[in-house]
């Protein structure tokens, strides 16, 4: 009843029952996507940024292989360069100052450097759109449906005379009509 694997010889001593080594279920990878999902909302919620951005780095490995291309040939929409400086540790404390640098190794410290920051929010999105295009989240669709007959408003009567002909209605005397009474006074 024990199960041997591997290729080595200290990796085939190592078994374990059948019941135990077994993994029961489907691994469904739409699963697995939703479940990383929760985790980037959990650490997002909980205000935990390095955690988010492993899970959002995590979930993006979990992309199709065309999809996750995509949103890395994307980088400019996510990722900022700034300009920042960077200081060099001597004995666990910064070296030099911005006002005065100190050159350790060959190198002013502090010196300005281009550093990229990915925005793990942005990525985020963007990885949900994909997800979205290849129908592993849920997607919104504007459905128009009929739910019965429209009924036209019956049109305006129009005065007609004893055998039915439309009268003629003088506008003039519409208009007089409608003349506001206070602007007589």
């Amino acid at each position: 009843m024990s199960r041997r694997f591997g290729k080595t010889p200290s990796d085939s001593a190592v078994s374990f029952p059948e019941d135990e080594a077994s993994i029961r279920g489907n691994l469904d990878p739409e699963q697995l996507v939703r479940l990383q999902i929760n985790r980037c909302n959990i650490a997002y919620s909980a205000g935990d940024e390095a955690g988010f951005g492993y899970s959002v780095l995590s979930l993006l490995s979990m992309l199709p292989t065309q999809k996750r291309m995509e949103i890395e040939d994307m980088k400019d929409d996510y990722e900022e360069a700034s300009e920042e400086f960077v200081f060099d540790k001597v004995g666990g404390w910064r070296a030099g100052t911005v006002e005065h640098p100190v050159k350790i190794n060959g190198k002013l410290s502090p010196r300005v450097e281009k550093v990229t920051q990915t925005s793990y929010y942005k990525l985020f999105t963007l990885i949900q759109t994909k997800l979205e295009e290849s129908n592993l989240s849920w997607r919104m669709d504007q459905v128009n449906e009929e739910l019965g007959r429209v009924r036209k408003p019956d049109p305006k009567p129009t005065p007609t005379d004893i055998n039915g002909n439309p009268l003629k209605v003088n506008v003039e005397e519409n208009e007089e009509d409608d003349d506001d009474p206070d602007d007589d006074a």
